[in-house]
């Protein structure tokens, strides 16, 4: 529904990549743009694949057993059985095609033992994964998707992230305008956000009823930003916390103590205030 903005170099590595292996996964943090940037790699290698390509979503999945018969459901399969696999297997061994698995990261498990299974049957099948996690397939290719670049000064006008920004600021606010008077304001804002293509999209909307200098005044609220556009995106996208609540629910419980430590030390360095872990319980506390 938007203009795809960059990505160039990973677009074309992405579908260099997906000629040399089996499987490719996208991987990055949360709002890097990751699935956009697969349905144009889908989109530009599709017609490699005699038998095209299919996408498989799983955002909204939460039973990992679920897998299969997604899969099937997306492959056109129908009346498949309780256990849908050897079904899905014997469609895909003749076939040339590439599946998109989108969002793998809360089912890695799931989606690993899903890709080894259809590797190893469908010699001409191909699989092109979104995640925040490795799968650990064996001869699994990883291109990593970072944010967009950032200028570092002024005089750079031609990084994505300010162009991001421009295209999306025209669609919420027709009349505006790139000039002189706003750059310095626009570079703040997009190198605040670290150039995070989610974070921009959800800051933008925000120009209908203030003003750049009141955008980057009031940063420290991007977090629980939410838009009438926002509204129409999966729950883990609404906000920022949402798409940050994603990955920490991931994480082993060790994993979740380093972070909250990680960022009570990040809260202190930067003002001085009483971290949320600091401030719910004295247990809690005394843990980070």
């Amino acid at each position: 529904m938007t203009t795809f903005v960059g990505r160039g170099n990973e677009l074309n590595q992405a579908c260099h990549l997906l000629g040399a292996v089996r499987l490719l996964t996208l991987i990055g943090p949360a709002g890097v743009g990751k699935t956009r940037l697969a349905q144009h790699v889908a989109a530009k290698a599709g017609s490699a694949f005699d038998d095209g390509v299919v996408f498989v979503e799983l955002e909204a999945l939460t039973d990992a057993g679920l897998l299969p018969q997604v899969a099937a459901a997306e492959l056109g399969l129908r009346d498949v059985s309780v256990a849908p696999m050897p079904q899905l297997l014997s469609f895909l061994r003749n076939r040339s095609m590439l599946i998109v698995l989108d969002n793998c990261e809360h089912m890695a498990a799931a989606c690993r033992e899903f890709v080894n299974a259809v590797l190893e049957t469908a010699p001409e099948v191909r699989v092109l994964a979104t995640s925040r996690h490795v799968l650990g397939v064996s001869g699994e290719q990883l291109l990593p998707v970072r944010p967009l670049s950032v200028p570092k000064r002024a005089a750079d006008t031609t990084d994505d992230a300010i162009t991001l920004f421009t295209d999306r600021a025209t669609c919420a606010l027709p009349h505006f305008r790139l000039d002189d008077d706003n750059w310095d304001t626009v570079l703040g804002i997009c190198s605040r956000l670290d150039g995070i293509p989610l974070a921009i999209e959800l800051v933008v909307p925000w120009l209908r009823v203030l003003s750049t200098h009141d955008v980057l005044s009031r940063l420290d609220d991007t977090f629980t930003l939410i838009t009438a556009e926002a509204a129409a995106r999966p729950s883990r996208q609404q906000t920022l916390i949402a798409a940050v609540d994603w990955s920490y629910a991931l994480c082993a419980p060790d994993e979740q103590i380093l972070w909250a430590r990680r960022r009570c030390s990040a809260a202190d360095s930067r003002s001085k205030r009483s971290c949320r872990c600091a401030r719910t319980s004295g247990s809690r506390r005394r843990r980070c």
